[in-house]
């Protein structure tokens, strides 16, 4: 355990009239109760379904959407020259 936490810990311990390992163990406890149940790879899970347009359709959509863009950082111009 890095040195500032270990302080951090026997701080609390002695403020709660606890022993080191039980004041450790109570903060872990709350930590991990805190964190969220759901991991953020989880939480993209579906980030898709509010698209306005299909993953199949995605090319399309970047063509319409993106397209000068595409061709200015390709260096095409938009008829498609060099």
């Amino acid at each position: 355990m890095p040195e500032d936490t270990c302080r951090a810990v026997e701080r609390a311990a002695r403020k709660s009239g606890k022993s080191f390992s039980a004041t450790a163990v109570e903060i872990i406890e709350k930590h991990l109760a805190e964190e969220p149940k759901v991991s953020p790879f989880e939480k993209l899970i579906g980030a898709g379904d509010a698209l306005p347009f299909a993953a199949a359709d995605l090319e399309e959509e970047l063509a319409r959407t993106w397209a000068d863009y595409i061709r200015r950082d390709s260096g095409l111009s938009s008829a498609g020259d060099r």
